[in-house]
């Protein structure tokens, strides 16, 4: 889609940044998300919508790829040192040592993906919340909105368990 970039919350950048390091451990991973996923967080500010878009057109050309073949492939892009940045982190956890779980990989992307939606559908409430009354799209988008917020966090309540 052709958003606007909005500045991205602290909180929603660190979730960004998990998944980044989860796509650039093996860009396979970047299929487990939905589309409107996607969009979201190619639509982040540069460095991380730019290195997700980028990663988004590399699996649609090659399939997945594991971390080594992307970073070849990185070379030259403005986001290569971030992405650099943020495997040279990954690398330092010791997590990072056991043997990648598909399904922790999973369930941790679908967490850190439903927090940013979470934060996103926040944002758009507060925007819309500024609508002049006399706005007649106001209601209903506040309406929409809600919805959609109630949704994710029930979401995120089944997730804990």
């Amino acid at each position: 889609g052709t958003g606007v970039r909005r500045p991205v919350k602290a909180r929603t950048a660190a979730y960004a940044e998990t998944i980044a390091r989860l796509v650039l451990r093996h860009s396979s991973a970047w299929e487990q998300l939905t589309g409107p996923d996607h969009e979201v967080l190619c639509g982040l500010q540069p460095p991380l919508g730019d290195l997700f878009s980028w990663i988004d057109a590399g699996v649609h050309e090659h399939g997945g790829q594991p971390w080594p073949a992307l970073q070849v492939a990185l070379q030259g892009q403005d986001f290569a040192a971030r992405a650099e940045e943020l495997m040279a982190y990954d690398g330092s956890q010791p997590l990072s040592r056991v043997v990648e779980d598909l399904d922790t990989t999973e369930r941790d992307l679908r967490r850190s993906m439903l927090e940013i939606h979470i934060d996103v559908v926040g944002t758009a409430i507060d925007e819309a919340s500024r609508l002049p009354q006399s706005d007649p799209a106001r209601g209903e988008r506040l309406r929409e909105l809600s919805r959609r917020q109630h949704a994710l966090l029930q979401q995120k309540h089944s997730l804990k368990s």
